[in-house]
């Protein structure tokens, strides 16, 4: 069963900042019996005291409060100013001391506004970070784009010529291509002149087998080839450059490329 009484601080006339925090039912018997300890250097004195209905719990709280400023080997003695052991404890009990929820609700809102403050300045750290980032992307963007515009431009014009019927697209003959024609007449001898001799056989076969993987890179051409004949893919490289240069010539600055910030949202 919860016990009344109250929680009390003593001072000491021999050391200001020596405290000695309890619980008791009576403060008067209880302080005569801190100064008639055998132990017992200077005076102590009452310095403030607070009335609750369970000591045990308070006790247990305030203690806890002032557990950083406790003498090693004393439970109840601290090292420590009146006043931070009073506020300290007052706030521990703040349920039972009008004085203690204020400057709880005082100090909570305080830790809430440090808060906020530490969270802008991370925010305004972090889009720091994010625009630095971003100005640093917008460099290599402007680097790579002045390096790479005469090949662009190079593209741009035969992609405009291309749609435009003034230029063809040339298939890519290669060595591969001959021998398959080369390995169709062989086919075709052999057709007609029956078995080859022994000594053939595998000449001939050595000769099927490159012709094979000959033909798959011809196939590969070929796709490839009837891709650079298609309309659209022009289609695509002209908008593509139009696009990234708005005025046919390179960006002048990092701040140009605004511009495709701005067409990449529409998009």
């Amino acid at each position: 069963m919860a016990e009344q009484g109250f929680i009390y601080i003593l001072t000491n006339t021999a050391d200001r900042n020596a405290i000695k925090v309890g619980k008791t039912n009576n403060l008067k018997r209880r302080l005569a019996e801190h100064n008639n300890a055998s132990n017992t250097i200077g005076t102590w004195k009452m310095h403030w005291s607070l009335e609750v209905p369970d000591t045990k719990s308070a006790e247990r709280l305030a203690l806890g409060s002032l557990s950083r400023w406790r003498v090693e080997g004393r439970r109840e003695q601290f090292k420590c100013s009146p006043q931070e052991a009073q506020t300290e404890v007052s706030v521990a009990l703040s349920k039972w001391s009008n004085w203690g929820k204020q400057e709880k609700l005082r100090r909570e809102k305080q830790a809430a506004a440090e808060r906020e403050v530490r969270l802008r300045q991370r925010t305004a750290a972090e889009q720091a970070r994010q625009q630095e980032k971003q100005r640093a992307e917008q460099e290599e963007t402007f680097k790579m784009l002045c390096q790479t515009f005469p090949e662009r431009r190079a593209e741009y014009e035969r992609a405009k010529q291309i749609l435009a019927g003034e230029q063809s697209v040339p298939y890519p003959l290669r060595f591969n291509d001959i021998y398959l024609l080369g390995l169709l007449f062989l086919s075709v001898f052999l057709y007609y002149s029956g078995e080859p001799a022994v000594w053939l056989r595998l000449p001939v076969f050595a000769a099927f087998a490159y012709g094979f993987v000959a033909f798959l890179d011809a196939k590969d051409r070929f796709s490839d080839w009837r891709r650079q004949r298609d309309p659209a893919a022009y289609a695509g490289t002209i908008e593509n450059f139009e696009t990234v240069y708005p005025n046919g010539t390179p960006p002048k600055s990092p701040d140009d490329l605004w511009f495709l910030k701005t067409q990449e949202r529409q998009v």
